[in-house]
């Protein structure tokens, strides 16, 4: 099947990113799970804002004792990362089982838990880990760029995931 006609856009920086989806358009990070959706036509946003080019939410660091993964890191880079193994060997194992290379090597995190597939990994591996999954974002030196944005789920509450392909966020 053929995606309905929408708007694409392609921000560079994570201010303009947040501006096109707080007006409406749809996250698109690595494509892997939204543009087949979109194919069956169960998906049909009008803008598309491809994260892609947006630096800041490309990362995997440590910052006061806790591990920060970025939406637009891949799944490869999560499965390969030394320190996320290192903090959350469940992660890095739930990375390595997902699709096969080339998903691995184009598909996101960020992707994969907005998409909020009852089936995905991430999100389960996060919990029983006592990880925290955010609908925010925050910028290359750390600081927070949620802007009020709703959407925390840490190991002891539920509220990410609120249902079939439906996140907290507002963006599933």
């Amino acid at each position: 099947m053929i995606p309905q006609t929408f708007e694409y856009s392609a921000p560079k920086t994570l201010t303009e990113a947040l501006s096109l989806v707080e007006s409406g358009g749809k996250p698109l990070a690595g494509g892997m799970s939204l543009i087949p959706m979109m194919k069956l036509r169960l998906a049909a946003p009008e803008l598309l804002v491809d994260l892609a080019r947006v630096k800041d939410l490309n990362y995997i660091r440590e910052e006061k004792g806790e591990l920060h993964i970025g939406a637009t890191a891949t799944h490869y880079s999560v499965e390969s990362s030394a320190l996320v193994g290192a903090k959350c060997p469940l992660l890095a194992a739930a990375a390595s089982s997902i699709g096969d290379v080339q998903v691995r090597n184009v598909g996101t995190i960020g992707g994969s838990v907005a998409h909020a597939d009852p089936a995905a990994d991430y999100p389960a591996a996060a919990c029983r880990s006592r990880g925290r999954l955010s609908g925010g974002a925050t910028g290359a030196g750390g600081e927070d760029r949620d802007r009020g944005r709703k959407g925390r789920a840490d190991g002891k509450r539920v509220g990410f995931i609120c249902g079939l392909l439906h996140n907290g966020a507002g963006t599933g």
